[in-house]
């Protein structure tokens, strides 16, 4: 399971660092931009990889906004 877990992370981080403009966006059209990312999860039963994915994407929005 942690690899599935791993790859979830991995892929969601991906996600999130697909954009550089992160920090630039208005408070209401970023939550509009993260909740529009976080639509693109992939369906899973593994509900550890949800959260694996979820969390790699709010990380990579991070590590975005840090370029």
């Amino acid at each position: 399971m942690r690899a599935t877990c791993d790859v979830a992370y991995e892929m969601g981080y991906a996600v999130g660092r697909e954009r550089a403009d992160w920090a630039q966006l208005p408070a209401e059209a970023l939550l509009e931009q993260v909740v529009a990312a976080l639509k693109q999860a992939p369906v899973s039963k593994n509900e550890p990889a949800k959260l694996a994915w979820v969390v790699g994407v709010l990380e990579g929005i991070a590590d975005a906004t840090r370029r």
